[in-house]
């Protein structure tokens, strides 16, 4: 996946994006799942103009 350089410079100040989420903390993990499944992303992607990121989709429950 090539994320745009608007994004890159916008998130890494080192021109490198790298993003994970700790799996290993449910509490983080699930508040992330909560935002994409709220629309909450989409919506502050749009809200700021964001163009070219998209959302990853939500991870399956066990």
């Amino acid at each position: 996946m090539t994320v745009p350089s608007h994004i890159v410079q916008s998130f890494a100040l080192t021109g490198k994006l790298r993003a994970a989420i700790n799996l290993g903390n449910p509490i983080l993990a699930q508040f992330v799942e909560d935002m994409k499944a709220s629309g909450f992303i989409v919506d502050a992607l749009a809200r700021h103009g964001v163009k070219g990121a998209s959302v990853a989709p939500l991870s399956a429950s066990d």
